[in-house]
C-alpha cells in the first residue's frame, strides 16, 4: 500500500487497525532521513495515538484505534476529561523530534548553557530530551515530610522534590491527583510564607512503555529565551527564562518526570537556588 492510499485509508471508515500498527507506521517514517519523511502520514498517526490515549477512562480501557473517526468520537465524549501535563502528549514529542532536524532561522538572541544533546533552540523555541542526560537520582526527598507522604499516598514513590519547597519557609496543597492505565499524576500549588515566590509543580510517572520512550521530552514556550543545566543528585535538571514569562524547572528521574512552573514574582537566579537544592 502506497503513503497515499494510507493516508486516505487513515481518514476512513473502510479498515482498522490496531494502536501498535500505527505506531509502528509513526516509528517507520521517523526512522528515514528527514527529506524522505511524510510528514502528512506523521502527523496523522500522532493525531490518531493523542485522541487513542485520551480516550481512556476507568470502566473502559482500550489499546486499540479503528481509524481517525472513531478517535474523533472519543474526543468528542471526553470533551470535559481534564488532561494534565501536556509535554508528555505523544504529538508534542513528534513536533519536537521534527523541529529538532530543522534549520534554525530568525534572529532571536538566545543564552544557553546546557549540552546540545539535552536542549537545542530551533525555529524559536527551545526543544528538549532529558531522555539523553543522567536521569538517576542518588537520593530522594524526606520521606517523613509530609508533602511527600501525600504524593506517594498517591501513587508515586521515590519523590525528589527541591528541598527548600519542602521546608517551612512554604505552604503546599495538592490540588490534582490522576491514576490511571498510563500515568500516575499529581499537581501541586506552593507558596511562600513572605508570597513572594509561588508556583506549580507537575509530576508524572510513566507506567507503560506506550509512553516511557517518550519521557522528558518536548517543547518550551517560545517566550523561553535562556536556558541553564545544572547537574545535581545525579540528575541533569534544566531552568528555562525570559521576559514576561515565568521561570521553569524541568528534570528526570527514572520513570518519574517534573516541571515546575515559577510565577513571574520569581527571578531566573531564583528558580536556579530553587533548582540546586535538590541535592540537599
Amino acid at each position: 500500500m502506497n503513503n497515499d492510499t494510507l493516508l486516505e485509508t487513515l481518514k476512513s471508515d473502510s479498515m482498522s487497525f490496531t494502536l501498535a500498527e500505527i505506531e509502528e507506521m509513526m516509528d517507520d517514517e521517523l526512522s528515514k532521513e528527514p527529506g524522505e519523511m511524510d510528514t502528512k502520514l506523521i502527523d496523522i498517526c500522532a493525531d490518531i495515538i493523542n485522541k487513542a490515549y485520551a480516550k481512556v477512562e476507568e470502566d473502559s480501557v482500550s489499546l486499540s484505534v479503528q481509524n481517525q473517526k472513531l478517535a474523533e468520537n472519543a474526543s468528542k465524549e471526553n470533551k470535559n476529561k481534564k488532561i494534565k501535563f501536556g509535554k508528555i502528549l505523544l504529538a508534542a514529542a513528534i513536533v519536537a523530534i521534527i523541529c529538532a532536524m530543522a534549520v534554525p532561522v530568525g534572529a532571536k538572541f538566545v543564552r544557553t548553557e546546557a549540552s546540545d544533546n539535552i536542549v537545542r533552540f530551533f525555529d524559536n523555541h527551545f526543544n528538549i530530551d532529558l531522555k539523553k542526560g543522567d536521569t538517576d537520582a542518588g537520593e530522594y526527598s524526606d520521606t517523613n515530610n509530609d508533602l511527600v507522604q501525600q504524593i506517594q499516598d498517591a501513587g508515586i514513590d521515590n519523590v525528589i522534590l527541591p528541598a527548600v519547597l519542602l521546608s517551612d519557609q512554604y505552604k503546599t496543597e495538592i490540588t490534582f491527583t490522576n491514576d490511571d492505565e498510563f500515568y500516575t499524576e499529581v499537581e501541586i500549588d506552593f507558596q511562600s510564607n513572605d508570597e513572594n515566590i509561588s508556583g506549580n509543580i507537575a509530576i508524572a510517572k510513566h507506567k507503560t512503555d506506550y509512553t516511557l520512550f517518550i519521557i522528558g521530552q518536548g517543547q518550551m514556550a517560545e517566550q523561553y529565551d535562556t536556558a541553564k543545566q545544572i547537574t545535581v543528585n545525579g540528575m541533569d535538571v534544566l531552568v528555562f527564562g525570559g521576559n514576561n514569562i515565568a521561570p521553569s524547572i524541568e528534570y528526570v528521574d527514572e520513570i518519574t518526570e517534573y516541571s515546575i512552573v515559577l510565577e513571574d514574582n520569581c527571578t531566573f537566579e531564583q528558580a536556579v537556588g530553587i533548582a540546586e537544592s535538590l541535592e540537599q
